[in-house]
């Protein structure tokens, strides 16, 4: 009869109750730590509580502590802010929606920009080509004859990619104005590749578009 109960078969019940907890936990880095402890349990189990140590069941319970131990130093190199200049922690900062990692993924395909002069970045009804953030400075905005000034830090253009329908104004960056243009094909992209990017972003443009109405 076996004994559920003797001190290596403890082992097992603690290496399963651990990643019980595990599957419980929300962070993902938790999660993870909790089950790299359960299968460390189940490789002491495997050792020591068979009269033959069952070295397949080891093995594999190894494989899933390094690919655990791996993803999770993913987790920490993505959300770490410590590579970031100072200009791009401050934009970083100023968006407020994205996790670092995203924030790093998202700047290696976007461009800045500086404007010596007045110069169109959106023109109206067109098909959009990205969505912009004014890092500082000033923009003019005439949607339907309606002409206002916007200050920075601000999403532009984020209309049409919302609703992926053609510009419905025209900005312009004035004098001084610095931004940052995100190519929409990244952006369209993103549902596909990175569906959390994707819906950070999108709350991101939404909540400053909200913002817009309620100013008016």
């Amino acid at each position: 009869m076996p004994d559920f109960f003797a001190p290596t078969a403890l082992l097992v019940h603690a290496a399963a109750l651990t990643q019980v907890y595990a599957f419980t936990c929300r962070d993902q880095v938790r999660l993870r730590i909790f089950l790299l402890i359960g299968n460390a349990l189940y490789i002491a189990y495997y050792l020591l509580h068979p009269e033959t140590p069952l070295w397949d069941a080891m093995a594999w319970s190894s494989v899933m502590i390094v690919s655990n131990a791996i993803v999770i130093g993913q987790i920490f190199k993505d959300r770490r802010m410590t590579d970031l200049s100072a200009e791009d922690a401050a934009l970083f900062s100023a968006m407020g929606c994205l996790t670092p990692g995203q924030f790093r993924r998202m700047m290696k395909v976007s461009t800045k920009h500086d404007a010596v002069e007045e110069q169109v970045l959106i023109e109206h009804d067109t098909p959009s080509t990205g969505l912009y953030f004014l890092m500082s400075g000033n923009v003019r905005i005439d949607v339907s004859g309606k002409v206002i000034e916007n200050a920075a830090p601000r999403f532009l253009g984020e209309v049409s990619i919302l609703l992926n329908s053609n510009t419905n104004g025209q900005v312009t960056a004035l004098p001084g104005a610095r931004w940052l243009k995100i190519p929409k094909d990244f952006i369209d992209g993103l549902s596909d590749r990175d569906s959390e990017m994707h819906m950070n972003l999108t709350r991101g443009m939404s909540a400053d578009l909200a913002s817009k109405l309620r100013a008016g």
